[in-house]
């Protein structure tokens, strides 16, 4: 089963993961990708 989680980016996230690692739940990182810009505002 897979569950899709909002884990916080930064100083937060190891120690998030390491708070579900200690739970017993094996979480995987993918980089986010954040597209940045003003599109259609002139």
């Amino acid at each position: 089963m897979k569950l899709k989680l909002g884990i916080p980016k930064g100083s937060l996230q190891e120690k998030t993961l390491s708070l579900f690692k200690k739970a017993g739940f094996n979480i995987s990182v993918r980089e986010r990708s954040c597209k940045s810009g003003r599109a259609g505002i002139r």
